[in-house]
């Protein structure tokens, strides 16, 4: 019996064995293959992107259009605009000398003359651009003022007109008598001749009113010929927004 018993614990723990040399060698396939199946994977990827690398092209460089510098051109020299310049210039100094003049003589002015060239002599000063109220004393190139109306003395074309520009002047006489000495002043006011160019004259007629209402500027002369045949020289004004600016050279 005892014998029975030995033999038949010893064939139990063999069977034991075998089961378990068996799971042992079970789990030892299964893992063996996991790892062939993830060496394959590897395998795929690197096959996948070298066949990637081989089909990606390289990134296209855009050719950025070609700059092309622009040449500044120097402005051309234009010597009517040089000249009228200049002239602006001489006149401006001459005005600002003659409006002190007066200043410092206040007893030939009226309280509201002496006011009203202390603003111009101050305007004269101060702004960047003098226009002068309106065209006084003695008319020449270079000058800038506004102008209002105009009698029209003779129609050109449709933007050229002869006018009769109004231009004042101050006249002072002394009056002396009874041991006292007065100053009569006398605001006086005389046509001149000019030639307009640059305003509209399509609804204008000969003997009529032009009404300018703007700024004026003095370029220069122009001759021409009278019905008569005489041949005469007038200042020519144009208006002075449409004169490039003085930087223009």
């Amino acid at each position: 019996m005892r014998d029975q018993r030995r033999l038949l614990i010893a064939m139990f723990a063999i069977c034991l064995s075998g089961t378990l040399l068996l799971a042992d060698s079970g789990e030892v396939s299964e893992l063996t293959q996991l790892r062939a199946e993830n060496a394959l994977l590897k395998n795929q990827v690197a096959s996948l992107k070298k066949q990637l690398a081989q089909t990606k092209k390289p990134p296209t460089k855009t050719k950025s259009p070609p700059t092309i510098e622009k040449k500044v051109e120097a402005p051309k020299p234009n010597p009517k605009l040089d000249a009228f310049w200049a002239s602006y210039d001489e006149w401006r100094t001459r005005r600002q000398q003659e409006l002190r003049f007066r200043i410092k003589n206040p007893r030939n002015w009226t309280t509201e003359l002496l006011r009203t060239f202390q603003q111009e002599l101050r305007s004269a000063l101060r702004s960047r651009l003098y226009i002068s109220p309106s065209f006084q004393d003695e008319i020449g190139v270079g000058q800038i003022a506004k102008v209002y109306k105009v009698a029209v003395f003779q129609i050109g074309d449709a933007s050229n007109m002869l006018v009769k520009l109004p231009v004042r002047d101050y006249e002072v006489t002394v009056v002396k008598g009874g041991g006292r000495t007065q100053y009569v002043i006398r605001s006086k006011e005389t046509k001149v001749l000019v030639w307009i160019k640059g305003i509209d004259t399509t609804k204008l007629a000969d003997g009529g009113k032009a009404r300018i209402y703007r700024p004026m500027a003095i370029t220069g002369t122009r001759a021409y010929t009278t019905s008569l045949g005489e041949k005469r020289t007038v200042f020519v004004l144009e208006p002075f927004d449409s004169l490039p600016p003085r930087n223009a050279r």
